[in-house]
């Protein structure tokens, strides 16, 4: 027993020597933290000269008031100078965090080292969702949620699912709001779309999407007519996978309500019965894709019945009415300008003059008024129309068997 005291003893005394020797630990010095993501990072320090370990602290305050659980006063068991910090309670992305660490060994604990701090990454953002302004063909609307932590978001667009190329102007684009407007594209056509949020930290990873713009308007070829038949033909738009054709026919001079219509995939042709004459029915196309929807509508086309076994257009030769009749060097039948506030214009159809018609102006609920003419050349004719007050009127031209009617706006 008296030699185990002595061992005991002498223990003791040697443990202290020891001490004596290895002095305290100097505090560490915190440098930069590595390996940022959404929910990790790394804490590094300066090596301590004499430590055999280190306690790190973190905290979401700088002043330490509370802890991150499970990271107060955390034992490394090692002299390495990084540590990971990542579960236990830990961590939350877009958030800032604070770190402090202390050196030891077996004479003890040092101060505290100086107070990092690192932002992580934001989350990848959500409810990414894709519109289109109302009859727009060039446009695609993009917005998302906020992310705690983003200071700025980056948008690309591309024309390919894989974003080896890039719409101009759309590559990295910065966007410090939660929504972006992509203009400049064209119409029906599929765009990829991706969106990764910010901060001083870099960048999180993509949402992405597809989205296609609206079609543009079908316009119509030509309207092609046999007996009481008519067959209207219109080309294809990008992305038009379906097709609405609308028919209004004529009341008092006005286009009134739909007499047909009709919708189909890929319809690029459709064939009705009329069996109206000596007035006027116009047609309005529509085209639609699945990934776009539907998109604006055409304006009106006239297509001018026939009257007595002949057309109203100036065309007399032809059943057929197409664009480019319309937009001859010479177009009969139009009125110019319009709107007007004073003089307005009629050209009449080649080979015919002034004296060939009778003209009149009503308004709409069928009220005549009176007009002053002036033939102007061998196929025009000049109206006055100073004295009528602003509105809509109909000019009503006649040749003794047909009535044509004009509309026209007095501004």
């Amino acid at each position: 027993m008296k030699q185990y005291i002595t061992r005991l003893i002498t223990s003791a005394i040697c443990i202290m020597m020891f001490q004596s020797l290895v002095a305290q630990p100097a505090a560490p010095v915190v440098i930069a933290p590595t390996n940022i993501t959404v929910s990790t990072f790394y804490v590094n320090w300066n090596a301590v000269s004499g430590a055999s370990d280190y306690f790190i602290d973190i905290s979401t305050v700088s002043n330490f008031a509370t802890f991150v659980s499970g990271w107060q006063n955390f034992n490394t068991y090692s002299a390495a100078t990084s540590k990971g910090i990542y579960g236990i309670g830990c961590c939350t992305p877009g958030t800032v965090y604070y770190f402090r660490v202390r050196a030891t060994n077996a004479s003890g604990t040092s101060a505290n080292s100086n107070t990092g701090s690192v932002l992580l990454l934001p989350s990848v953002p959500t409810g990414l969702t894709f519109s289109d302004p109302s009859n727009v063909t060039s446009q695609i609307n993009v917005s998302w949620n906020a992310m705690t932590g983003a200071s700025e978001y980056r948008i690309d667009v591309s024309t390919v699912s894989n974003f080896s190329s890039f719409v101009s102007g759309y590559n990295n684009l910065q966007v410090l709001g939660t929504s972006q407007s992509i203009t400049g594209l064209s119409s029906g056509t599929a765009y990829y779309i991706r969106v990764r949020s910010g901060n001083s930290s870099g960048y999180s990873s993509y949402a992405s999407g597809s989205k296609a713009t609206l079609p543009a308007a079908p316009s119509v070829t030509s309207i092609t007519r046999s007996g009481i038949s008519y067959t209207v033909n219109w080309g294809a738009v990008t992305g038009g996978e379906y097709y609405t054709i609308w028919l209004y026919q004529e009341y008092n001079g006005m286009v009134w309500g739909i007499f047909d219509s009709s919708f189909g995939e890929g319809m690029l042709t459709y064939t009705f019965t009329y069996t109206e004459t000596c007035e006027r029915f116009w047609v309005e196309l529509e085209a639609a894709s699945l990934a776009g929807g539907w998109g604006p509508k055409s304006s009106l086309y006239e297509y001018n019945l026939p009257c007595g076994g002949r057309m109203m257009a100036p065309d007399e030769a032809t059943d057929t009415n197409t664009p480019a009749a319309q937009t001859s060097e010479h177009v009969a039948w139009t009125l110019s300008p319009n709107p007007s506030d004073n003089i307005i214009t009629l050209d009449l159809p080649k080979g015919s003059s002034p004296d060939d018609f009778r003209f009149s102006f009503t308004n709409p609920n069928g009220n005549e008024f009176n007009i002053s003419t002036k033939a102007t050349s061998a196929q025009s004719v000049e109206f006055n129309i100073s004295h009528l007050a602003l509105g809509s009127y109909i000019l009503n031209v006649g040749d003794g068997s047909t009535i044509r009617r004009l509309r026209f706006i007095k501004k």
